[in-house]
């Protein structure tokens, strides 16, 4: 059984991790701070923010679809005991382990 099904993963809405990972191996390899200084100071904060804004619309663009989020939140909330809603015998809301 594949792994998106065993655990309820769409695998196009976490493709872009893939990229972002090694983005980030890459540009520190690159960088100025522990890396070969291949990418000037001063440069390097543009082709963070640039790689940034590149993989953010990466991301955006295979996230779920809004309809399948809210039945997985729904899911979610049958599956799950309530604890915002308990409340102790003096009517206040209780904290978990007190």
């Amino acid at each position: 059984m594949p792994f998106s099904v065993l655990f309820g993963l769409d695998r196009w809405a976490l493709v872009w991790i893939i990229p972002w990972l090694t983005g980030l191996t890459v540009i520190s390899y690159l960088g100025q701070y522990g890396g070969t200084k291949v990418i000037p100071e001063g440069v390097d904060l543009g082709v963070v923010a640039a790689f940034s804004l590149l993989i953010c619309y990466v991301a955006v663009a295979l996230r779920l679809p809004a309809h399948r989020v809210a039945a997985t939140i729904a899911a979610d909330q049958r599956d799950t005991p309530d604890q915002l809603n308990a409340t102790s015998h003096t009517g206040r809301p209780e904290l978990m382990g007190t």
